[in-house]
């Protein structure tokens, strides 16, 4: 994507409440040390939240720091720190691709499709619990889904909305009636918190120009094309 991202998220392929990092942690930090570099993991300790309040930090997910010592000689203790956030309690529904890579060597990984991520940055929107803080980052997200063409997955929607109490498992998700929840968030929104939020993690002064365009009336037209 073009802005930098805050961390790294990953979603069990089930729910597994007993799953522990802690054994593929020492197998990362043993290839990062291969390449160079010198690691030390650790737990990242998160209050408590209720998966109701929180649409993308719940009760079940795991949080991880990575540290990589750089070596860089502008500062003694330069260091690049990477969030691991591991879902153990993923909805269901959701569809998966297969990547293959050639660098820095060929490997696979299996990621989310598309359309399923779009529909968590669709239910980080609409559920995440409002604050003084604004995420403007999910904001700029939903709009590099909406100008791919990405559709979003309704299915897989439902369901996280579902599992965090936003909508019944009754209830139908139709296109109108996301337009309705997204609508009634978009005029909830502060654009200007959500601007200052993201401006930071933009590459180039070009990007950041485009927040200008950044309000209530221009977020309106920009869910009519989802």
């Amino acid at each position: 994507m073009d802005r930098f991202s805050e961390d790294l998220d990953f979603s069990l392929l089930k729910p597994e409440k007993d799953f522990n990092i802690k054994k593929y942690l020492g197998a990362v930090k043993s290839e990062l040390e291969l390449w160079g570099f010198e690691v030390a993991t650790a737990e990242k300790n998160k209050r408590r939240e209720s998966s109701i309040n929180s649409a993308f930090i719940k009760e079940n997910t795991l949080p991880y720091l990575l540290k990589i010592d750089l070596h860089l000689k502008t500062h003694k203790n330069a260091a690049m720190k990477i969030k691991l956030e591991i879902d153990r309690d993923p909805a269901p529904g959701f569809d998966i691709d297969l990547k293959y890579h050639l660098q820095p060597i060929p490997f696979t990984i299996k990621t989310m499709a598309l359309p399923s991520l779009f529909a968590g940055k669709m239910h980080a929107l609409l559920c995440r619990s409002r604050r003084t803080n604004v995420k403007g980052r999910d904001w700029y997200d939903l709009i590099w889904f909406v100008k791919n063409n990405i559709l979003c997955d309704s299915y897989y929607l439902k369901n996280k909305m579902v599992q965090t109490g936003h909508i019944d498992l009754s209830e139908g998700l139709t296109k109108e009636r996301l337009v309705e929840f997204i609508s009634r968030k978009i005029k909830e929104i502060d654009f200007d918190q959500a601007k200052s939020d993201v401006e930071p993690f933009l590459k180039n002064s070009g990007q950041r120009g485009e927040l200008s365009l950044w309000s209530v009336r221009d977020f309106l037209l920009v869910q009519h094309c989802l």
